[in-house]
């Protein structure tokens, strides 16, 4: 699964997925300062490039 948003929100809704069995593969975020979020690998990219 790969999550848009690499906040506070995004990490509630990653825990969730991961307690109902989903792997999450990467989260997807705009700010190109964040290199890694929860231990998990990010992609910096808009919504428009999905």
């Amino acid at each position: 699964m790969y999550l848009y948003g690499a906040s506070g929100h995004g990490k509630v809704v990653a825990e969730i997925a991961e307690e109902n069995k989903y792997c999450i593969e990467a989260f997807i975020d705009a700010d190109v300062s964040k290199k890694n979020y929860w231990g998990t690998q990010l992609s910096m990219k808009s919504l428009k490039e999905i």
